[in-house]
């Protein structure tokens, strides 16, 4: 063994392997920056370049793109606020607050060393997995993945802020909204409305964007002129890799936790990252810190999001069953070169696995070594006054809402939950909770459904499957007391008609899945059903706590009318919403190129108060970099249904 990794070593650092290698991740670099590509879009557009290669270029090719995607996808995430990619949502809420204190630097300093350490443990863990890792494989069956996603929901408790009851309806309601499409076990349709757009369900990046995005960006445009409210501190990357290194033990566990559920199929980095954020606010003293700009919340999310990629590789290398879209994509890059992923692969190409992991941990340090020396220079765009970043980021929204499925029904549905999301921030709802239970609503269906009639009731007798339930059990019971010991003491402010909006919409839609539900076969209604249930139970405790526990309020409000005037926002949060909803349906009626050249460069001249040619110049690159995007590598743009 030791030979032949040494002889892959050798191999590696071939200059053969290192331009693809280097071209991989400089490529997989950019992709990430820019959201709503991530990596299946770059590896598909590889996909082209590997036919016809030698076998030790396509993998430096295809394995140096996809490893470090989930690194420069920090940047938009922490800088403006906006996830390059799904496995970025999480990264959010600490670094982009970091950034509003000015210290971005110091945010990224901390990712991207943290992704570093996570990448190079996740192609450790791939290496010895290539030896140990086939029991362990077939040890989880479908009871023990299903107790996975339960255990997850668990986890969900410590997402949900000091109003546990708040929270753990948001994640039922997420799970409502996750039962939209085709059933997982008949294919029966489900409150689509007869929609043929809903059919194939709701994307993630939708949901992702419009939660967390759209509210975060028009927040800082309402409430300050720039991103950063200070001056950037110097060498703020030096203080990140720093912090980094003294929180080590945070790393390695987050790595691992990483490694292991990346390796098991359709837990994808959506959800990943904020089981890791989750662990971290169970785990850590003094957890309330975490969301006001702890570095913290970036460094567990970051490092585990880059531990999954070596994770993900397990299966995909050992078994040939990819876990994702991107794995997919992979493992068709490799069948078009000749590697034949499985057990045979293991056995008699040795060294074309070892080259990958050499190729996975080597990518991980030229990706953060060239992110980490960009940190300083890039994060001074958080000085950049913001009505001037925030409609080429709406337009950048849109652009990227557009790519989920190419249909214009997209941009409604991320104004649908764009304008969710602004309520959900406002009013005290816990976002996380919603997107998790959202991911996770199709895989605890399909697998609970699978144990039942592959196991029966003995699937609860298999011991993995009981260490877990009892893990989960236990992280259930420490969000419970938490929630209840530390009852929010906010300040309660008279009921507010937008306050009462969320739990009437909540409250409604869950009876109305109920009711629908009713009409299905048993199969396909079950689990509509018990959410619904669910649902419903959480905001009827919730009901009962605001009248019995002090400081559990149903209206919980940010802005109360009295602090209105105080705030003095150069927009009202009415306005913010007619803002997104004019932006959004203006792409989808007359399309990208023209809100690009026209209302951006409308917008700058009117309310950023740019110079007329600084507005038409803004306009016109904006519109052109939109363009050489379509044209080069493929990406769709909104044409309008005007046109």
């Amino acid at each position: 063994m030791l030979d032949t990794l040494l002889d892959a070593l050798v191999q590696t650092f071939t200059l053969y392997h290192l331009l693809y290698l280097g071209a991989g991740v400089v490529f997989g670099l950019a992709i990430g920056i820019i959201p709503g590509l991530g990596g299946s879009a770059g590896l598909a557009l590889t996909l082209p370049f590997v036919i016809g290669v030698e076998p030790s270029a396509a993998i430096g090719l295809m394995i140096g793109l996809q490893s470090v995607t989930a690194t420069s996808d920090t940047f938009p995430a922490v800088l403006v606020g906006v996830p390059g990619t799904a496995s970025a949502q999480a990264t959010v809420v600490d670094g982009f607050e970091m950034s509003k204190q000015g210290r971005a630097a110091e945010a990224l300093g901390a990712a991207f060393s943290a992704s570093l350490i996570g990448g190079l443990f996740g192609a450790v863990v791939l290496t010895v997995a290539i030896g140990f890792a086939e029991p362990i494989i077939l040890a989880f069956g479908l009871a023990e993945q299903m107790m996975l996603v339960v255990l997850a929901v668990a986890l969900i408790g410590s997402l949900t802020g000091a109003n546990l009851f708040k929270g753990m309806a948001a994640a039922a309601i997420g799970m409502l909204i996750g039962t939209i499409g085709s059933a997982p076990t008949t294919a029966i349709p489900r409150f689509t409305f007869e929609s043929i757009y809903l059919l194939d369900n709701i994307k993630v990046v939708l949901v992702g964007l419009g939660l967390f995005a759209v509210p975060e960006i028009l927040g800082v445009l309402r409430q300050q002129e720039r991103i950063a409210d200070t001056a950037l501190k110097p060498m703020g990357w030096a203080k990140g890799v720093k912090e980094t290194l003294s929180h080590w033990w945070l790393i390695i566990r987050c790595s691992a936790i990483g490694s292991a559920l990346g390796a098991l199929p359709g837990l994808g980095g959506s959800v990943i990252d904020w089981i890791a954020y989750a662990h971290a606010r169970t785990s850590l003293k003094n957890p309330e810190t975490l969301g006001t700009g702890d570095v913290r919340g970036v460094i567990a999310p970051e490092a585990a999001n880059n531990a999954k990629e070596g994770g993900a590789l397990i299966p995909t290398l050992l078994f040939g069953i990819p876990g994702s879209a991107s794995m997919a994509l992979l493992l068709g890059g490799f069948i078009l070169v000749g590697i034949e992923p499985g057990i045979n692969m293991i056995r008699n190409q040795t060294d074309l696995v070892y080259l990958m992991v050499w190729s996975v941990a080597l990518a991980n340090i030229v990706g953060a070594v060239i992110c980490i020396g960009l940190a300083s220079p890039i994060a001074r765009i958080t000085t950049v006054p913001f009505a001037f970043l925030a409609p080429i980021l709406l337009v950048f929204i849109c652009f990227a809402a557009y790519q989920a499925t190419k249909d214009v029904g997209d941009l409604f549905t991320l104004l649908g939950f764009g304008v969710l999301g602004m309520l959900m921030k406002r009013y005290g709802w816990s976002r996380p909770a919603l997107l998790i239970g959202f991911v996770l609503a199709k895989r605890l269906e399909a697998s609970s459904y699978q144990t039942v009639n592959l196991y029966g009731w003995s699937a609860f007798e298999r011991p993995i499957v009981i260490i877990l339930g009892l893990v989960a059990g236990v992280v259930l019971f420490r969000s419970i007391f938490s929630s209840l010991r530390k009852a929010p003491t906010a300040e309660a402010h008279p009921p507010s008609i937008g306050a009462l909006v969320l739990p009437v919409a909540f409250i409604s839609f869950a009876c109305f899945v109920l009711f629908g539900a009713v009409g299905f076969d048993p199969l396909t209604g079950f689990f509509p059903k018990i959410v619904s249930i669910a649902a419903l139970v959480f905001l009827g405790l919730l009901t009962i706590a605001h009248f019995a526990i002090p400081g559990f309020a149903i209206w919980e409000d940010e802005e109360p009318a009295s602090e209105h005037a105080a705030q003095d926002k150069a927009i009202s949060f009415g306005g913010s919403i007619l803002l997104v909803t004019g932006a959004v349906l203006l792409v989808a009626l007359f399309g990208i190129l023209p809100v690009a050249l026209i209302g951006v460069a409308g917008f700058l001249y009117l309310f950023a108060q740019t110079k007329p040619v600084t507005a038409v110049a803004s306009g016109i690159a904006l519109a052109a970099f939109l363009f050489v995007l379509n044209k080069s590598i493929g990406a769709s743009l909104p044409e309008g249904v005007l046109f």
